[in-house]
């Protein structure tokens, strides 16, 4: 059996949990467009127009996600460069004058 950290667990449930309340919803929208309406009332209607909030707020939280996605990974990639230059000497420490 994989042992995963429990920060990626808890992560792996949390995607899942978002990808299958953004499928209900959609689902939910596709197959009950062609209803009989009752009117201003209607509780379909209502629940057609909680799944399109409830998409929207999953859009955002797509975009927050994506936005920390690329911080995390731009972090990463600067401390691999500097790891990289850090051992290189420097003119200065190599004593070079320079002559203006």
């Amino acid at each position: 059996m994989v042992k995963f950290p429990q920060k990626r667990l808890f992560l792996i449930v949390l995607t899942s949990c978002l990808v299958l309340a953004a499928l209900g919803a959609e689902i939910f929208i596709l197959t009950h467009l062609d209803h009989d309406c009752d009117g201003p009332e209607c509780p379909v209607c209502l629940q057609i127009e909680t799944a399109q909030n409830v998409l929207k707020g999953l859009k955002l939280a797509f975009i927050a996600a994506v936005f920390i996605a690329f911080d995390k990974c731009t972090n990463t990639a600067t401390k691999q460069i500097h790891r990289c230059f850090a051992g290189l000497p420097t003119p200065i420490a190599l004593g070079v004058k320079l002559n203006i």
